[in-house]
């Protein structure tokens, strides 16, 4: 996949969600849908920006022809704001403590790790990883208590579910995928477009996904799985 198509599906998708995040935020008054409508937006202003300086040509020589410094500071932010969305979400008062410390811990550790460790032009893998690991420890609570304590409700019909499928689909599938790019860096760097191209497809599903929860947050089911908000489906 060529970076210009990449770019355009990433886009294309990511907006679409944004769009229907604003159209439907009349059903989404929940303080918890905010801080999606936030995460989208964070993404797209920093992948524009990084965008910008991977086209523009005298960006990159200022530059030093990276812009991964942007990863470097929304990638706590992005963080920062699933775990407020699951901090509304999970009903247990020890694991919403616990997600009001982890919060700032990950954000002193991506300082640290900025600084010290993988420097602000270098690629964040750690900082990634823990964020995706912690990301799906969030989610796999999350689903517990959906199964434990509401087990009769039709999840499928919950904007919460698709959006935290989204989240567990794409936090798990790039660990895989960094583990997987990290060897064929070192063993096989020229069948490495596989892995780009997995990146690229775990973001167009996480936005997709995102957008299925936002489009169900207008729709009310009664016991006989029936429309009954007046929508069409």
């Amino acid at each position: 996949m060529s970076r210009e198509l990449d770019v355009v599906l990433h886009f294309t998708f990511l907006t679409i969600s944004l769009a229907v995040w604003y159209y439907r935020r009349r059903f989404l008054k929940e303080r918890r849908f905010l801080f999606i409508g936030f995460f989208l937006l964070s993404t797209f202003l920093f992948d524009g920006m990084a965008t910008i300086i991977m086209f523009n040509s005298y960006l990159q020589q200022v530059l030093e022809n990276s812009n991964l410094f942007l990863y470097h500071i929304v990638t706590p932010i992005r963080f920062s704001l699933i775990m407020l969305f699951y901090y509304e979400e999970i009903r247990n008062p020890q694991i919403k403590k616990a997600i009001l410390i982890v919060i700032p811990a990950y954000v002193l550790m991506s300082v640290f790790l900025s600084l010290f460790v993988q420097e602000i032009q270098e690629y964040n893998v750690y900082q990634i990883l823990v964020h995706h690991l912690l990301t799906t420890i969030a989610v796999l609570y999350y689903f517990y208590e959906l199964v434990t304590i509401m087990p009769f409700v039709k999840v499928y019909t919950q904007p919460s579910f698709w959006i935290s499928v989204a989240f567990l689909f794409h936090s798990v599938l790039n660990v895989l995928l960094e583990g997987f790019s990290n060897y064929l860096s070192t063993y096989s760097a020229q069948h490495y477009g596989v892995v780009y191209t997995l990146f690229s497809l775990s973001n167009y599903c996480l936005f997709i996904l995102i957008t299925l929860g936002f489009y169900l947050s207008g729709h009310k089911l009664n016991a006989n799985n029936e429309d009954v908000s007046g929508n069409k489906r």
